[in-house]
């Protein structure tokens, strides 16, 4: 009993952009499968993302159009791996926000104190020289 299974290249699916240029690709895979030289399998699967440079071409994909989609794969990874990096700086900003609005509630908090102690103190002196200006009754 000889079992064969193959998974054949059917279709190659290329994202465009707005500005023309691919974005992506994903390929869809025939599975074949036999039996002693009969079919018991024969279907097509889902689209998957390929790893562009090892997807073999032909002549309807040129090695530069090949290298463009690697391309575009190496800086679509690039720009998840920046998109995280952002993330995490939004949330550490988000933190210092926060540590700042508080900072700010503590120094409005010690002001109003200083002002209660200035006013004390105005007061205190206010009424040590007003005794110091009344005569004594001997």
């Amino acid at each position: 009993m000889a079992i064969e299974d193959k998974k054949i290249p059917y279709e190659l699916l290329v994202r465009y952009g707005l500005d023309g240029k691919p974005v992506g690709a994903h390929a869809v895979y025939r599975r074949h499968i036999t039996l002693d030289g009969e079919v018991i399998k024969d279907e097509v699967g889902s689209a998957e993302p390929i790893d562009v440079a090892g997807f073999p071409t032909s002549s309807i994909m040129s090695d530069t159009t090949r290298d463009a989609l690697a391309e575009i794969a190496a800086l679509n990874a690039r720009v998840d791996e920046l998109a995280e990096q952002v993330n995490a700086a939004a949330d550490t900003l988000e933190t210092a926000n926060k540590h700042a609005e508080l900072l700010a509630q503590e120094n409005e908090a010690l002001i109003a104190e200083v002002e209660s102690l200035q006013a004390e103190i105005a007061a205190m002196q206010s009424s040590a020289s007003a005794s110091a200006e009344t005569p004594s009754a001997e």
